[in-house]
């Protein structure tokens, strides 16, 4: 049975959008004989409908071969399983949550330094009477 892939093409200055070429791999063509007494080439209808797909679709070329074709940036890991790769990423979240607390304490100690400053002076050494420093 047919494959279809894509091949990203090279984009162009004036392209609205990608281009790319539709390739089809492992094409069995199929002849079709009209007439027993037909001299002309046999048709195959797939063929021909195939190429029509990819000008409905915008591709700039239909390539179509018999043999596998594998394009490198289409290709999928596979793994030990037989399915393909997947890849999940974790955050560190812990080099996160100490980077948080450093910055915490840094404005608190930043805070605690404004408030200080900003506190008018106690003459007499005492503690106020409403307990505060």
């Amino acid at each position: 049975m047919p494959r279809i892939q894509i091949l990203d093409l090279p984009e162009g200055v004036d392209d609205d959008r990608p281009p790319f070429a539709l390739v089809i791999d492992q094409y069995v063509p199929q002849r079709i004989i009209l007439d027993p007494d037909q001299t002309s080439e046999p048709s195959d209808p797939l063929f021909n409908q195939l190429r029509q797909v990819g000008e409905q679709i915008g591709a700039r070329g239909v390539l179509i071969f018999e043999d596998t074709i594998e394009i490198p940036a289409n290709e999928v890991s596979i793994g030990p399983d037989g399915y393909p790769v997947r890849v999940r990423v974790e955050g560190d979240f812990e080099k996160f949550r100490e980077q948080v607390q450093d910055e915490i304490t840094k404005a608190q100690r930043s805070m605690t330094s404004a408030i200080r400053e900003q506190a008018p002076p106690n003459p007499s050494g005492q503690a106020p009477a409403d307990g505060s420093p």
